[in-house]
């Protein structure tokens, strides 16, 4: 007689479990995250970065703008003018034309050209000018390059440099100066002209509004900070 042997039982395969993550390896979720996070601090450096750049070129605009603005603006004294000397019977003796009367954006009249209108003795050696007037005895000491002046030995200080060209022998002066400091002497634009005459004709004693103080005999030229 046969025995029934019990039906084999067949074991079941362990079902394959995740293996733990390596050690300093991160998990796929938190790598996927962490890529998300540099790519919004790279858009938000580049951001930063762009509005940066928009406002440095703005500003940079604004610059240029006013240096272009400044530099090709027109005030009176830079404006292309001619210099001209009228006597009083209204005749022009003496005449500078725009391209010799304007330096360095400034307006200019030579020292030979105030001469022949207000009569002045000078004596200068390219460096250092003293210029008297004849008919009133004052006088003004100035030095080339430089916008320190003495007036009846006060001192004072021009916006432009009184200038001296070496090839012609020839001081240049501010219009600044007759302007302010000229006594008999008036200065009036007109149409491109800038016209210099004595105030009531020939007669006029022409003088400097800085009067006389007690003057040192020797007159120190100012330093190089100073000009």
């Amino acid at each position: 007689m046969k025995k029934n042997n019990p039906p084999k039982t067949i074991p079941k395969k362990a079902l394959p479990q995740k293996a733990p993550p390596l050690p300093g390896k991160k998990p796929p979720a938190r790598v996927k995250e962490s890529r998300r996070l540099k790519k919004h601090r790279r858009q938000a450096l580049l951001a930063v970065m762009l509005v940066f750049l928009t406002f440095y070129v703005i500003i940079s605009l604004f610059v240029a703008a006013y240096y272009y603005y400044s530099f090709n603006s027109t005030p009176k004294a830079a404006k292309l003018y001619s210099v001209k000397a009228i006597s009083p019977t209204g005749k022009t003796i003496a005449a500078e034309n725009s391209e010799g009367a304007n330096k360095y954006r400034a307006l200019y009249v030579s020292l030979s050209t105030l001469d022949k209108l207000c009569d002045l003795s000078y004596a200068g050696d390219g460096e250092m000018l003293t210029v008297m007037f004849r008919n009133s005895g004052e006088a003004l000491d100035c030095f080339t390059n430089s916008s320190f002046l003495y007036i009846n030995g006060n001192p004072a200080r021009l916006t432009y440099p009184v200038m001296y060209e070496k090839k012609l022998a020839e001081y240049y002066f501010p219009v600044e100066l007759v302007e302010q400091y000229f006594i008999g002497v008036d200065v009036e634009y007109k149409k491109g002209d800038c016209l210099i005459s004595l105030t009531s004709g020939r007669d006029t004693v022409i003088g400097l509004k800085l009067k006389e103080q007690q003057k040192s005999q020797n007159i120190a030229e100012p330093t190089a900070s100073g000009g």
